[in-house]
C-alpha cells in the first residue's frame, strides 16, 4: 500500500538536512555553475511533496486506486467533472432555498418537511372530498330513483282520483244535477236533500204533535201515519186539504228517494275532501253523513268503516292530526271492512310520519324545491321564529324526504315549541335512519349541525347513529 503522507514527511526531513548542509559545501557541488547554492533539490523535493499529497488526497477520496492502476491525471479529470456537478447541485440547492422562501440553507431542511406535510394533508383532503363526492353522486342517484318512484305513484292516485271524480259527476248527473263543476254539484244535492229531509221532519213532528206517530218513528212509518190521518178526516175535510197535504208529503218522499241516502254519499265525501278538504262547509255536511251512518244500526261494517276513514279525512283536514289517528284505528279494527280497511291502514301509516300532511298535498318531489325551504326555514330558525320554521322544514321534507338535515331541523323547530316534543322526537328518529344510510354523508351532516349547541344538540344526539 502507498503511504504518500508517511514519504512526503520523510521527503521534508530530507529537504531541512539538505537545506542545512548546502551552504557548507559552496562550490563543491555538483552544479558549481548552474546551481551553486544548491537550490534545485529544495525545490524538487517541494514539488514532489505536493504531488505526493495530491495524489493521498484523491486517494482518500477514492478517486485514486493503486491496485487498479489508476491514472492520477484521469483521477484528476474525474475530480474536476465531480466539481462541476457539485457546482450544479449547489445552484439547485439555490433555488431551492429561494423557491422555499427562507434566508438560509440549513432553513431549507425543515421547511421542506413542512411543504411535504402540507402536501400530504392536501393529497389526504382530496381523497376524502373525493370520497364524499362519490358518496354524494350515490345519493342523488338513489334521491332520483326515489323520486322518480314518489312521480309514479303520484300519477297513479291522480288517475285513480280522476276516475272516482268522474264517477261522482255520472252520480250527480243521474240525481238530476248536471254542471261542469263537481263540488257545486255534491253541494247542491246536499241542499237538496237537506232540504227533502226538512220537509219530511216538519211533517213528522206535526203527525207526533196529533198522536199519530211515535217518537221513534222511520221515514216509512211517517208515511203510514199521513195515510192514518187522512182516512181520519176524509169526513170532516170535504175540501181536501188533507189531501193536498198527502200529495206534498208523497212528493217530498219520492224526491228524498231520488237524493242520495247517507251511506251513498260517503264516497262523494271520500273524493271530495281527497281532493279538497279546506272548505268549512263541505266538512259540515260531510260530519253530518258520517254521524247518521255510524248511529244507524243496520249499517254494514263495511260501511261504518267507511264511515271512519271519512271522519279521518274531516279530522286531518281541520288540523287534528291525533283525532284522525284514533279514527283510522277504529276503521282498522272493524271486521269484514273490505277495501276502507286497507285506506284506512294506509292513510294511518302517512300520518305516522308528522309530515305526511303536507307530503300529501304538496307539489311533485324536487330536491331543488326542498333546498329553497330548508333554506327560507334556517333563517328563520336562527331568528327563533320556530313556528314559522317548521313550516318551512315541512315543506323541505315534503319535497324531498329523503334527507337527515331536513328531517333533524323540523324535529328541532317543534322541540322548541310547547306541546310538539312528541313530534320533534319522530322526527328525529327519522332523520337518525336517513343518516345511517348516509343520506347525506355523515360529515355534511355535521357541518349543517355545527351551530346547534347545548340542550337542543344534546336532545337530537341521543337519536342520531
Amino acid at each position: 500500500m502507498q503511504d504518500y503522507n508517511a514519504a512526503a514527511a520523510t521527503l521534508q526531513k530530507a529537504r531541512a538536512n539538505h537545506d542545512q548542509r548546502r551552504f557548507a559545501r559552496l562550490r563543491k557541488a555538483q552544479n558549481p555553475l548552474s546551481d551553486p547554492t544548491e537550490e534545485i533539490f529544495l525545490r524538487s523535493c517541494d514539488e514532489l511533496r505536493v504531488a505526493w499529497l495530491v495524489r493521498e488526497k484523491l486517494r482518500a477520496s477514492g478517486y485514486l486506486d493503486a491496485a487498479k492502476g489508476t491514472d492520477a491525471v484521469k483521477a484528476i479529470d474525474q475530480l474536476v467533472q465531480d466539481g462541476s456537478q457539485g457546482k450544479k447541485a449547489d445552484e439547485a440547492l439555490k433555488a431551492v432555498v429561494g423557491k422555499l422562501n427562507v434566508s438560509k440553507p440549513e432553513e431549507a431542511a425543515p421547511r421542506l418537511d413542512k411543504v411535504l406535510a402540507e402536501k400530504k394533508d392536501a393529497e389526504t383532503k382530496a381523497a376524502s372530498l373525493a370520497a364524499e363526492a362519490t358518496t354524494v353522486k350515490k345519493d342523488t342517484a338513489q334521491m332520483v330513483t326515489a323520486l322518480e318512484s314518489k312521480a309514479n305513484e303520484a300519477n297513479s292516485k291522480a288517475s285513480a282520483a280522476d276516475g272516482k271524480l268522474k264517477d261522482v259527476t255520472t252520480h250527480l248527473a243521474s240525481a238530476g244535477i248536471a254542471g261542469a263543476d263537481p263540488v257545486k254539484g255534491i253541494d247542491q244535492l246536499a241542499a237538496a236533500r237537506t232540504e227533502a229531509e226538512k220537509t219530511v221532519g216538519e211533517v213528522a213532528r206535526k203527525l207526533e204533535e196529533g198522536k199519530y206517530l211515535s217518537p221513534k218513528a222511520t221515514g216509512s212509518d211517517v208515511v203510514a201515519g199521513v195515510e192514518s190521518v187522512i182516512q181520519s178526516a176524509k169526513a170532516v175535510d170535504p175540501s181536501g186539504r188533507i189531501a193536498a197535504i198527502e200529495t206534498e208529503m208523497r212528493r217530498a218522499k219520492a224526491e228524498l228517494n231520488q237524493r242520495w241516502s247517507s251511506s251513498q254519499m260517503l264516497d262523494v265525501w271520500a273524493v271530495s275532501l281527497t281532493e279538497d278538504g279546506s272548505r268549512k262547509e263541505a266538512l259540515d255536511k260531510a260530519t253530518i253523513d258520517v254521524q247518521r251512518v255510524l248511529a244507524d244500526s243496520k249499517a254494514s261494517a263495511e260501511q261504518k268503516a267507511e264511515a271512519l276513514y271519512i271522519k279521518a279525512l274531516i279530522q286531518r283536514n281541520q288540523g287534528n292530526v291525533n283525532a284522525a289517528k284514533e279514527s283510522l284505528e277504529q276503521a282498522v279494527a272493524q271486521p269484514r271492512a273490505g277495501k276502507w280497511q286497507t285506506q284506512a291502514r294506509r292513510m294511518l301509516q302517512e300520518l305516522s310520519d308528522p309530515a305526511a300532511y303536507y307530503l300529501s298535498t304538496s307539489q311533485p318531489l324536487d330536491p331543488l324545491v326542498a333546498d329553497q325551504h330548508y333554506a327560507a326555514g334556517l333563517r328563520l330558525f336562527q331568528s327563533l321564529r320556530y313556528a314559522d320554521a317548521e313550516k318551512e322544514f315541512a315543506q323541505a321534507v315534503a319535497s324531498n324526504p329523503h334527507d337527515a338535515r331536513y328531517r333533524y331541523f323540523l324535529g328541532l323547530s317543534q322541540l322548541s315549541q310547547s306541546g310538539k316534543q312528541e313530534q320533534a322526537t319522530e322526527n328525529f328518529r327519522q332523520g337518525a335512519k336517513q343518516e345511517e344510510q348516509s343520506r347525506p354523508s355523515r360529515a355534511l351532516v355535521n357541518v349543517a349541525l355545527e351551530r346547534i349547541q347545548g340542550e337542543q344538540r344534546q336532545a337530537l344526539n341521543q337519536y342520531r347513529p
